[in-house]
C-alpha cells in the first residue's frame, strides 16, 4: 500500500525539514501544492512518533492511502478554521 503524505504549516517549511520527513517516510515526488504545503507519496506508513516530532516543529503531518477518493466520503466535518475532523 502507498500513502499520500501532506506536510503543512502556518510558517515556511525549510528544505531540511522536508528532507527529514522524506527520509523518514521513504518519500518520492515531492510537490509544493500551496504556500507552506508539501505532498509526496510514500511506500510506507508514517513511522511511530513522527507526527509528534512534526507537531513540535509546528508542522501538521498527515497520511492518507493513495487508493482513498473523495467520492468515498459520506460526511465531512470541519471546525471553524476548516480543519478536517
Amino acid at each position: 500500500m502507498s500513502f499520500r503524505i501532506t506536510a503543512q504549516s502556518p510558517l515556511p517549511i525549510s528544505t531540511a525539514q522536508i528532507d527529514y520527513f522524506l527520509n523518514s517516510t521513504y518519500g518520492a515526488d515531492l510537490q509544493e501544492t500551496a504556500p507552506h504545503v508539501f505532498q509526496w507519496v510514500s511506500v510506507a506508513p508514517l513511522e511511530p512518533g513522527l507526527r509528534e516530532q512534526a507537531h513540535a516543529a509546528n508542522i501538521d503531518l498527515n497520511a492518507i492511502p493513495t487508493r482513498w477518493r473523495w467520492e468515498h466520503v459520506g460526511v465531512l466535518a470541519s471546525d471553524m478554521d476548516s480543519t478536517l475532523i
